[in-house]
């Protein structure tokens, strides 16, 4: 099985972003942030451009320590491939983790709650773990697949994740045209998953 899931990236420019000054009423719950994409570093997002890939939004997600998690969800209510690009601060061995859902009658689809936007979701004991991964840089991200986040650490997790727009077609980029337009700054092999 090919993974489809994660990819370190290079990127020449920082988002621009404090996520740590943002302030956080109840630290022991998730939290899930939109802000503008005007906030982002221009150099930044004109890097992006060159490869016909642009931010119309920003999400930020926040996973408290000691063993916080993001349930497992889709950010869609369409299985797909859509790539967001991530970067995560703090909570040394967290990780993002893919699942495969083995009876698909257990899917629901669910609402965030900041922003209704319309997700899948599925419980972990109808699903199969397929690969999982600490984000310590920039990566590509498939966040149309079954995924979930946990932090084990002690530290406040916070994620910017970038839903990755086609300028042209002004839709969402799949993971294979992301890993297309950014081949050359793909700093991890595609790793083979076995056949788990």
């Amino acid at each position: 099985m090919k993974n489809i899931y994660h990819r370190f990236i290079k990127v020449p420019f920082e988002p621009g972003v404090d996520l740590m000054s943002i302030p956080i009423e109840d630290e022991k719950s998730n939290k899930h942030i939109k802000f503008d994409d005007l906030e982002l570093n221009s150099d930044f997002v004109n890097w992006f451009k060159n490869f016909d890939i642009e931010f119309r939004w920003c999400d930020v997600f926040y996973t408290p320590p000691n063993g916080g998690t993001i349930g497992i969800h889709t950010d869609t209510t369409e299985m797909s491939d859509i790539v967001k690009i991530n970067w995560t601060w703090g909570a040394p061995g967290s990780k993002i983790i893919w699942w495969e859902v083995k009876d698909l009658n257990h899917i629901i689809q669910s609402k965030k709650t900041d922003y209704n936007d319309s997700v899948f979701i599925c419980e972990e004991q109808y699903c199969r773990k397929i690969y999982e991964q600490e984000i310590t840089r920039p990566s590509l991200i498939n966040a149309g697949r079954f995924h979930s986040v946990y932090n084990p650490s002690a530290e406040k997790r916070w994620t910017l994740s970038l839903p990755a727009i086609d300028i042209k077609a002004r839709r969402r980029i799949v993971w294979h045209e992301a890993c297309e337009r950014l081949r050359d700054y793909i700093i991890e092999p595609e790793r083979d998953l076995g056949a788990e």
